[in-house]
């Protein structure tokens, strides 16, 4: 109908696959918070990542009070990043209404 790549993928596929994206991406997030032994193995002492120093914090160090700080920072970015993702499945939605009538 005239419309260019980047409008029919902005206004056809994009309100189509955010809700796959959206899910993809919360997958594959949660999934990463818990993983202690890859960051350790393929990062090495340079490159911590926030889970593995929570449980350093804990584990060698015995500060409590800190390991708590960190955990309490890393739940907020979650929650931030399930709001988000939240909002962009909203959209998608809105979308695909707005496209169907």
């Amino acid at each position: 109908m005239g419309a260019g790549r980047l409008v029919i993928f902005r206004r056809v596929y994009l309100p189509l696959i955010a809700p796959g994206l959206a899910s993809a991406a919360l997958l594959s997030f949660i999934l990463a918070l818990g993983y202690y032994i890859t960051p350790a193995l393929m990062g090495g002492p340079k490159q911590t990542m926030v889970a593995a120093m929570i449980n350093q914090q804990v584990m060698k160090n015995n500060q409590w009070n800190s390991a708590a700080a960190q955990g309490v920072v890393l739940l907020l970015v979650t929650f931030a990043g399930l709001l988000l993702l939240k909002l962009v499945g909203r959209l998608g939605a809105n979308a695909k209404k707005r496209s169907a009538s």
